[in-house]
């Protein structure tokens, strides 16, 4: 594949050469002296800030340097003699030259051109390792399925659902991961294989940090961040990515860099991405919209991505020519800009009904300007937060119990929905979540062993006695208090640990003749009130710290449901005790790029949709003054 290196110095342009793998540096300078009529013997070539040598030249410094480090010099440029490749000496298809002799610069000159060559290449490499190292996040975020440590997961903004989990993990339980999980806008969790699922992750995830920077202005940084995710998303099953939105709404990210970066060239070629983003946003919504009015309640979130999208179509036909396409397109998103607009007069109505600004701005293009439409609107967002906050309350509850029930004997989970079967038989809950553990999970040794008589009585003393063979973990390691008429510090501490107040302990252990197990239980099972909350007449004093927020943490690298059996993929991080692949130790974290993936996340389902249009406003104005000019002329 050719390859084209830009070059400055002496001599400034573009060479073009075959293949960085089958070139030499003797046949690069050969070109470059063919190019600038330097003299090859003077052309001196510097990439990275190292002069490249031929073979001739690399054998002659060897030879200086000794026989030994002669015959190195041979052996590295093999038996036919031809020296070492453009890639072997470091050039890349990215890499800057700088070219030298022939006296045709001053030599101030040519040292200030050098330096800023030699910056320019060293800029480039950083932003290289930096990108290298955000991908590698993602994907370790994504291989691990959890958001993060310490209870900073990847946040969202209120409309999270999290919770769950998947199986996996490790065994730190000190270590409050928020988990990944997969949803739908209808909050359906999606199940796909493991590959499919670290692919659409990492894919979420960059594009939320990529978005993020859009949203800054960033648009040099951000291009490549999105060109990444585009990569992650190429690796997944196309079954699962074409019934979703996300994929459109990623390519027309990189599309407005491209744009935005002024950036004409690729512009001229962007229909491709174009066609791709229309045809999936097609699929998901319906060809006349009709999937995505019924998952929306015939409420307009799309307005905006498709005035975007309409934009860029024009823009994309006239840089290649075709004007009367551009002109055609160019009115559809004027069109579309004018049914955005909203009145003073309507956000000042819903500003009196108690609304915010960011909220009935957004609720009146969502329902085309009707005032009381956009008060439905709030109303029912506010009434899905609250039932979703709800739910993730509950289902943090669950999870807390789960870790409380420790690890199968194959470092697995109790699973929750058996124990819940099992509970509707009537077995009590801690002791047929010990037979689950006991039987790694297995329904049918579980339910054997709580119906015979002498396993239940073993697994009753198991319970009573917090006694799991060494391989679980549990609140408190010292059994039950028995005896004690007030429960000890160490019980209370170790119930606090859970994430409840000590007054909330207290009356657990009290309740349970100071029996640590039987206290957790009641606790996760909500007996006392929410973890944290202090229960009646308590203190509300409790040790979530950030680690409520780890559980609080949601990752909606997502927005309205674009229809389809999945529709818009959502990331949602669940609270989670564990770090690293199930089973398996944990591995060395970039926290500092995982931290700028979580603050990336907006956790706001309308994100993708809700887009400030004034540059696109701009940009319609622009083109429609360019496409006048040619029609008059």
């Amino acid at each position: 594949m050719t390859v084209t290196l830009k070059v400055a110095g002496s001599w400034s342009g573009q060479v073009e050469i075959p293949s960085l793998t089958e070139w030499t540096v003797r046949e690069l300078r050969a070109e470059l002296a063919r190019l600038s009529g330097i003299d090859a013997g003077s052309l001196k070539i510097i990439c990275g800030g190292r002069t490249l040598k031929d073979e001739a030249e690399a054998e002659a410094e060897a030879e200086a340097e000794g026989e030994e480090e002669a015959e190195r010099e041979r052996e590295r440029r093999g038996e036919g003699g031809r020296g070492r490749s453009l890639e072997e000496v470091g050039v890349r298809a990215t890499s800057r030259l700088l070219v030298t002799g022939g006296g045709k610069r001053l030599g101030g000159e040519i040292a200030a051109e050098g330096k800023r060559v030699v910056q320019e290449e060293a800029a480039r490499k950083e932003t290289e390792e930096r990108l290298g190292r955000l991908r590698a996040a993602a994907a370790a975020i994504a291989r691990r399925g959890r958001a993060g440590r310490g209870g900073q997961g990847v946040r969202g903004d209120g409309n999270n659902d999290d919770g769950g989990n998947d199986g996996g993990g490790g065994d730190d339980d000190d270590n409050d991961d928020a988990e990944l999980l997969l949803e739908n806008q209808s909050g359906q969790r999606l199940e796909m294989a493991a590959i499919d699922k670290r692919s659409l992750v990492t894919g979420l995830l960059l594009h939320s940090h990529g978005r993020s920077l859009l949203s800054k202005g960033n648009f040099v940084e951000a291009l490549p961040v999105l060109e990444m995710a585009e990569e992650a998303f190429n690796i997944c099953d196309a079954k699962i990515t074409e019934s979703v939105d996300n994929i459109p709404m990623l390519l027309l990210d990189i599309v407005w860099c491209h744009y935005m970066t002024k950036d004409v060239a690729n512009l001229a070629s962007a229909k491709g991405r174009l066609a791709a983003a229309r045809a999936a946003l097609r699929r998901a919504h319906g060809a006349d919209m009709s999937r995505l009015r019924m998952l929306q309640g015939n409420f307009r979130p799309e307005l905006a991505t498709y005035l975007r999208l309409d934009l860029l179509d024009a823009i994309a036909a006239y840089h290649s020519g075709d004007v009367e396409h551009a002109r055609l397109l160019l009115a559809s998103a004027q069109s579309l800009f004018q049914q955005l607009q909203v009145s003073d007069d309507s956000l000042a109505g819903l500003a009196a009904m108690g609304f915010s600004a960011n909220e009935a701005r957004r609720a009146l293009r969502v329902a085309g300007g009707n005032v009381s439409r956009a008060a439905e609107f709030v109303i029912l967002q506010r009434q899905r937060g609250a039932e979703k906050a709800e739910e993730d309350r509950r289902q943090r509850r669950l999870e807390r119990e789960q870790r409380a029930y420790g690890r199968t004997p194959s470092g697995k989970k109790v699973d929750m929905r058996l124990l819940e079967e099992l509970v509707t038989y009537g077995f009590a809950r801690p002791v047929a979540a010990e037979s689950l553990r006991q039987s790694d999970n297995s329904h049918q040794r579980a339910l054997d062993a709580l119906l015979d008589p002498s396993s239940l009585a073993a697994l009753e003393v198991a319970v009573a006695e917090g006694r799991a063979d060494g391989s679980r973990k549990r609140p408190s390691r010292g059994g039950a208090d028995r005896g004690a008429g007030v429960p000890s510090d160490g019980s209370v501490a170790a119930l606090v640990a859970l994430g409840f107040s000590a007054h909330q302990a207290r009356l657990a252990l009290e309740g349970s003749n100071n029996d640590v197990e039987a206290a957790a239980a009641a606790l996760l099972q909500g007996v006392y009130g929410e973890a944290g909350s202090g229960g009646e007449g308590g203190s509300g004093e409790g040790v979530l710290g950030e680690g409520e927020g780890g559980a609080e943490a949601g990752a909606e690298a997502g927005g309205v449901d674009g229809g389809g059996e999945a529709g818009e993929m959502e990331v949602e991080g669940g609270e989670g005790s564990e770090g690293g692949g199930e089973g398996g130790s944990e591995e060395e974290r970039d926290e500092e790029m995982e931290g700028e993936i979580r603050k990336g996340v907006s956790g706001d389902p309308y994100a993708e949709y809700d887009l400030d249009v004034s540059l696109e406003a701009a940009a319609i104005e622009e083109y429609s003054k360019l496409i006048s000019t040619q029609e008059i002329s």
